[in-house]
Order: C-alpha cells, then sequence, then structure tokens
C-alpha cells in the first residue's frame, strides 16, 4: 500500500522534473562572451569597485572606532 503510494508520488514528481530540464550551457563560455557585453565591465569599473569598498571599509572602521 505505502509502496505504491511512494512510487506514484515519485513517478509524478520525476515527470515534473523532467518538463523542467533546460540547456545546459558551460558557465566559463558564458562570462567569456558576456565580459565585452555588459555595462557593469566597462573601462575603470575595478577601480570604482575598489573606492567603493574602501569607503565602506572606512565607514565600518569609523564606526568600531566610535562605539
Amino acid at each position: 500500500m505505502y509502496t505504491a503510494a511512494a512510487e506514484d508520488y515519485s513517478a509524478k514528481r520525476s515527470n515534473e522534473a523532467a518538463g523542467n530540464v533546460e540547456e545546459y550551457q558551460s558557465i566559463f563560455r558564458c562570462s567569456r562572451e558576456g565580459m565585452s557585453n555588459f555595462d557593469e565591465f566597462q573601462d575603470g569599473w575595478e577601480s570604482d569597485a575598489f573606492k567603493s569598498c574602501l569607503a565602506w571599509v572606512d565607514g565600518l572602521m569609523t564606526k568600531f572606532e566610535q562605539g
């Protein structure tokens, strides 16, 4: 009785999962192709990210020094 219910449940979920399958794409290939297509990776993005992180750390250190 329980085995049949478990098998039915498993078959139902397996069929649902099979409908959600998508084509595999290489993350490395996509990132290599996308690096030249995204606005985030324009000239100077590295220094902007570094400056933003540095400002955040400076703010955090100021809170620790005051508190």
